[in-house]
């Protein structure tokens, strides 16, 4: 019961925490993007883009309450196999967002994102946003996830490949960001 309760104060907490700092992001301006300040888009791009990067922290910051939970209420062994099961998790889902990022950037070589119609461009654009969140999210994982594989002594060419992974995917994903807008 205590692992419970301990869950659902993590999961409030970082509830807030991620409500908060997406008010912060709207109230000074900042929408999580390198465009200038003054640089026009469509509210729907906007909203899109919030919405999408709200939705991937908010995910994560369940699956990291959790982990962390489970990591920091364990024993030796528990806490090992904590990593190890994180460590397979991670992997699983860079492995999903390569795939979906081929997919993406095999739109993105077919087509300018200029030729398409605005719906088509928008919901385009609201995928790569929604890939760019989730690969921040998990370099941010990855990063909670470092110290507590080397407490346990597991294997960190395991973790820094995964880092090295997550920072090339997010690479790309900015290029075929910038291509299909024609912003690279």
């Amino acid at each position: 019961m205590t692992t419970i309760r301990s869950a659902l104060l993590v999961l409030a907490v970082l509830s807030v925490v991620v409500a908060s700092a997406g008010s912060i992001a709207v109230a000074d301006g900042d929408d999580g993007t390198d465009e200038p300040a003054g640089a026009e888009r469509p509210m729907g791009t906007e909203l899109s883009t919030f919405l999408q990067s709200s939705t991937a922290d908010a995910g994560a910051a369940v699956t990291t309450g959790m982990f962390l939970a489970g990591y920091e209420n364990g024993d030796a062994d528990r806490r090992e196999a904590a990593v190890a099961e994180r460590t397979a998790e991670l992997e699983a889902k860079l492995s999903t967002l390569r795939d979906e990022h081929d997919r993406l950037s095999d739109r993105t070589n077919a087509s300018s994102i200029a030729d398409r119609p605005e719906a088509a461009s928008l919901a385009y654009t609201a995928q790569l946003t929604r890939l760019e969140a989730e690969i921040e999210t998990l370099e941010r994982a990855i990063d909670e996830l470092a110290p507590r594989a080397d407490e346990v002594g597991i294997e960190s060419e395991s973790v820094a490949e995964l880092r090295t992974g997550a920072a090339e995917l997010a690479e790309s994903n900015r290029t075929d960001a910038g291509i299909a807008t024609g912003t690279s």
